[in-house]
């Protein structure tokens, strides 16, 4: 993989993981998760930190167009059904370990989380293979 190659696909999908994010955490599921979460109080920071959230994001999409180039990802297909899956397992390892380590939200809400991870990380999966995927050859 070139670096542009990974520089794309690390910008392009870690834009489309902020906006999506934005409006399926900030908008569609914002009540969901407000009524499912844990004992813990006042560890909602408000306001977010904006430049950590979109540098995180720039990580996940990273991470995705590395995995895509090792596993030789070539279309856009094959790039959602890898990212949900990516998306799936990244997120159940962090919403599960965090459900059992601490009181930040329910059992419900970890759940419904790396559900919707996954779907953000098809979408991005989608966009960053079809913008990073190598040049076919004559």
């Amino acid at each position: 993989m070139t670096l542009q190659r990974l520089a794309l696909g690390t910008v392009v999908g870690g834009l489309v993981l902020f906006l999506l994010g934005y409006l399926v955490y900030g908008v569609l599921f914002a009540s969901f998760f407000a009524t499912n979460v844990g004992t813990a109080t006042g560890v909602t920071r408000e306001p977010f930190n904006f430049v950590a959230l979109l540098l995180g994001q720039l990580a996940f999409a990273a991470i995705l167009t590395m995995i895509f180039s090792w596993s030789a990802v070539r279309s856009a297909g094959q790039g959602a059904k890898i990212g949900a899956l990516a998306g799936l397992l990244f997120f159940l390892g962090i919403d599960l370990t965090l459900y059992a380590t601490t009181n930040v939200q329910n059992l419900a809400a970890s759940l419904v989380d790396a559900l919707l991870a996954a779907l953000l990380f098809a979408v991005s999966g989608a966009v960053i293979a079809s913008v990073a995927r190598p040049k076919a050859t004559a």
